[in-house]
């Protein structure tokens, strides 16, 4: 994908983000603003990542765009509440008696919630993929199947981005 075309597309996806870059003012605003801006990343990554692996016009990269953030509509809730269930599971296995009684139900909706996300996963490929040669088929499912560790290594980054801006803040300092 040529440079103008990097550019369009994240000029695209950003714009749909720009409320995410507000300077947050407490750690529950820093972590709100803190996923918000992986989610903008994150779609960013995919438009980018698929459009050059199938070498996509102008065109073709913006209406994936469009179909990713459809498709990111469904998945994003989803994983928020994963993310819930999940800080409970770790506060429950570091000894917070308070979260002991919701394990077995965090499980369980954990559970349902990657059923949910695997579903929403299976209808963009097909979206994706439709009308797309067998090869470029291939080429996608290689390139989504690549991009969970991507993901990570963004999630990674913002939340080491995130830990910075509260030190400077001055939330850090207990």
């Amino acid at each position: 994908m040529g440079e103008a075309l990097r550019a369009l597309v994240l000029m695209v996806t950003l714009g749909l983000g720009a409320g995410a870059t507000a300077q947050p003012r407490s750690p529950a605003a820093q972590s709100g603003s803190m996923r918000a801006r992986f989610e903008v990343r994150a779609r960013t990554l995919r438009v980018l990542e698929i459009s050059e692996a199938l070498k996509m016009t102008e065109p073709e990269a913006l209406k994936l765009s469009e179909v990713i953030g459809r498709f990111d509509e469904r998945r994003n809730p989803l994983q928020r509440e994963m993310q819930q269930n999940a800080q409970l599971l770790r506060r429950a296995a570091q000894g917070d008696a308070s979260a002991f009684a919701q394990v077995d139900a965090a499980i369980a909706r954990t559970t349902e919630l990657r059923t949910q996300i695997q579903q929403v996963d299976r209808e963009m490929f097909v979206a994706l993929s439709q009308g797309l040669s067998p090869q470029r088929k291939a080429i996608l499912s290689l390139t989504l199947a690549r991009l969970p560790n991507e993901l990570r290594d963004v999630a990674r980054a913002e939340k080491r981005e995130a830990r910075r801006e509260a030190r400077e803040q001055g939330f850090g300092n207990h």
